[in-house]
């Protein structure tokens, strides 16, 4: 399993004054107080020393909770790095947790709109490359086209896009590069991305993903892009003009940062990551027991939809 760079996403539990269980109590929100700038850069501050970063990271609110529990995102200044580390801070502002449980939530409400939440951000703009537009079993994967764990991985999915189950299931690719790692892995992400906007792009980008990951060890920074063209004018029907507007239009760009984004809100903390109807698979699993989580899968959606139910 290719593990993200230096100290992404850390979950430490000495690092930080926990107590095991967070009861909330309900505030009004006008009642919580104000995060100012001075409190965000000593709570930057202690995080650099903490984690012996070498530059101080930035400080997001990602949102403020009914209880007046801040959502903290911390993230490296500089790209690449991978620091990204979310926290929750104290009504009091005296206190950082990585979890907090409200105890007057069912548990299992809470799993299940988790689960909700997790699906809705696996699948938000994302566009399918394999099996029916849209099913009730989606695999989402999270690789990098640089990564050779992830194309032992991509191996394993041909195998699968030529196998029966790919009639029952829909196959996603969420891009999620690793910058400071592989110099021409984003480069490849935005590439596949403008050959998937194409009429026949779903064999366009299969056709590339392929190259990527086959060619992986013969490719490097100065020739891949001039290679990865060669190949796509190779293919049947490809607009090269549409082709060459899609990468200045900015668009892949953009659809690239959605990715990593949904990346980020499903916590994916290595490459390759997998999703089977949201359930999680780090690194790169066995044949046997991808297909397994797989067919339990398409099991259950069979299952729930028939009459007798």
């Amino acid at each position: 399993m290719k593990n993200l760079p230096t100290a992404l996403f850390l979950c430490c539990a000495s690092a930080f004054v926990l107590a095991p269980l967070l009861v909330c109590q309900p505030a009004p929100m006008s009642e919580c107080s104000v995060l100012k700038d001075a409190k965000k850069d000593e709570l930057a501050n202690y995080v650099q020393v903490k984690y012996r970063l070498p530059s101080k990271p930035t400080v997001q609110v990602d949102d403020t909770e009914p209880d007046c529990y801040f959502k903290l995102r911390f993230a490296s200044a500089s790209p690449g790095n991978g620091f990204n580390l979310a926290l929750l801070l104290s009504p009091d502002q005296n206190h950082l947790f990585t979890a907090a449980f409200d105890v007057r939530i069912d548990p299992a409400t809470e799993e299940r709109l988790q689960s909700e939440k997790r699906r809705k951000a696996l699948l938000a703009g994302a566009k399918a490359i394999a099996g029916p537009e849209s099913s009730n079993v989606a695999v989402v994967v999270y690789p990098d086209f640089q990564c050779p764990y992830c194309a032992g991985f991509w191996n394993m999915l041909k195998v699968f896009r030529a196998s029966s189950a790919v009639t029952k299931a829909t196959l996603y690719y969420r891009s999620f590069p690793l910058d400071g790692a592989h110099p021409w892995a984003r480069t490849a992400s935005l590439l596949t991305t403008c050959a998937q906007q194409q009429k026949r792009g779903r064999d366009y980008f299969l056709n590339l993903a392929d190259f990527f990951f086959e060619e992986q060890r013969n490719l490097n920074s100065s020739t891949f892009k001039d290679k990865t063209v060669a190949r796509l004018r190779q293919q049947p029907g490809f607009d090269e003009p549409e082709f060459t507007r899609c990468m200045s239009s900015g668009l892949a760009e953009r659809q690239v940062a959605d990715d990593i984004e949904s990346a980020r809100v499903v916590d994916v903390k290595a490459v390759p990551t997998i999703f089977i109807n949201g359930h999680k698979i780090e690194g790169l699993p066995s044949p046997e027991h991808f297909m397994t989580i797989l067919n339990q899968a398409i099991a259950s959606v069979a299952a729930d939809a028939s009459p007798s139910k």
